[in-house]
């Protein structure tokens, strides 16, 4: 009985310390290590749980895919998540918390192409990431994920020979 009332009292406790708004949502305050390592596994574990039974496309990676994916992270995602060479914007130097900066911060070992390709297209609440499944189809996510993959294997010239390359054979066609 005793240890009943207490987990009450911890639980009315934590209810009135969020819900009653003492809790700082401010950009500027990093969460308190209890809050990030909740929010960190709940991400994780909800992306591998939900992206968990999505089947890749059996598509061949070739280089139209592949400028095809380029176009579309370079003008939506770069802005936030880089590329070799690319230096952190003015928007990303208010997000929190930060989003990863490709390759760089990827985990590329615990994270596959499954789980890039649901948080592309579903995104994550509280952190900035939108859903791109109002503005691109699966075959334009996939082409994303296809380019995201690549980069860890480009060189800052290669990363601006794409875009080049890009610009004097535009082969995407935007619907």
């Amino acid at each position: 009985m005793k240890r009943i009332i207490l987990i009450s009292i911890f639980i009315g406790a934590v209810a009135v310390y969020f819900i009653g708004g003492f809790y700082n949502v401010s950009a500027l305050k990093p969460h308190n290590s209890i809050v990030e390592s909740l929010a960190h596994i709940t991400k994780h574990r909800s992306i591998r749980k939900h992206a968990k039974y999505i089947a890749p496309p059996l598509t061949t990676v070739d280089k139209k895919l592949l400028k095809k994916g380029f176009d579309i992270y370079d003008s939506k995602c770069a802005q936030c998540h880089g590329g070799p060479g690319i230096n952190e914007s003015e928007l990303t130097k208010g997000l929190y918390p930060k989003p990863p900066r490709f390759p760089d911060d990827l985990e590329y070992d615990e994270i596959g192409d499954k789980e890039i390709f649901w948080t592309t297209k579903n995104g994550i609440k509280m952190s900035g990431m939108p859903s791109y499944s109002q503005t691109l189809n699966d075959d334009e996510i996939w082409a994303v994920v296809n380019f995201i993959l690549k980069l860890p294997e480009l060189n800052e010239e290669e990363y601006k020979d794409y875009k080049r390359t890009l610009i004097l054979n535009f082969s995407y066609n935007r619907n």
